[in-house]
């Protein structure tokens, strides 16, 4: 999930180049409200450049699941609403980066991520 604002930020600043596509995944625009989010602050505290990252990025992509434990639904709803692009919420796939109680049990793959890059090819 710290990704989702790390390539927004990359997004923003670029120059003179343009992302084909950018994914968020578990994404967030704001401080999430869970123990140890002080380490994320910096990353979202300045807020983001909604109209640069439109303009930086040809295909913008939503993803979030409805039992995420971490990034709420909503803010999967504010990143679309502020980007637009395609947005996904997925079911029962908490954040996304494992389906299973543990990594082991876990799916290692999203394959919707890849079907998405084929299309843009």
């Amino acid at each position: 999930s710290l990704g989702g604002p790390t390539v927004l930020r990359v997004a923003e600043r670029l120059h003179d180049v343009k992302l084909k596509a950018l994914f968020s995944v578990s994404g967030f625009q704001k401080e999430p409200d869970f123990p140890g989010n002080e380490r994320i602050t910096p990353f979202v505290q300045e807020g983001f450049s909604w109209e640069k990252i439109r303009n930086n990025t040809e295909h913008i992509f939503v993803f979030n699941s409805d039992n995420d434990p971490y990034v709420p639904l909503k803010e999967g709803e504010i990143l679309h609403d502020k980007l637009g692009g395609v947005y996904r919420t997925f079911q029962n796939r908490n954040h996304l980066n494992r389906w299973g109680e543990t990594r082991e049990e876990g799916e290692q793959t999203f394959p919707e991520i890849l079907e998405e890059i084929l299309k843009l090819t």
